[in-house]
């Protein structure tokens, strides 16, 4: 079974694109091999996680504000 982690950037320039990649860096070091995405609204956060670690999947989030709820 697979994970996906969404990043929620509140505050832009944090390192919580780094972190996640390193985190899953060290995972597949230690031998763990489970089907892992990144998703967020930020698309620089996903281009960030992606320059760090290209065999991650990436998934942008898109809210659609013109959508009527009725």
């Amino acid at each position: 079974m697979g994970v996906n982690i969404e990043i929620k950037v509140d505050r832009p320039g944090t390192d919580v694109a780094d972190r996640v990649a390193e985190l899953l860096a060290a995972r597949r070091s230690d031998g763990i091999e489970q089907p892992i995405s990144v998703s967020s609204f930020d698309e620089a956060t996903l281009d960030r996680v992606k320059a760090l670690d290209a065999s991650i999947d990436i998934a942008q989030l898109l809210f659609d504000l013109s959508a009527d709820p009725d």
